[in-house]
């Protein structure tokens, strides 16, 4: 869940986001956002986020 405090509608706050980290492999990506510590909202502009619906997707073959 994102954080509906942190949305807003200043042009400033979307200068504010942090990057998005480079990720080794998919496992340590899962394990970045999975970290209850992260806060999506840092990342991502939450006005703008949408809920999607990925009816046809299968998980990775490698997650080591």
């Amino acid at each position: 869940m994102f954080d509906k405090s942190k949305v807003t509608s200043d042009a400033k706050a979307s200068t504010s986001l942090k990057a998005i980290p480079k990720f080794k492999s998919e496992a340590e990506e899962r394990i970045f956002w999975n970290d209850a510590s992260i806060d999506a909202t840092d990342y991502f502009e939450a006005s703008k986020m949408r809920i999607a619906k990925f009816i046809k997707l299968k998980p990775s073959q490698n997650l080591k």
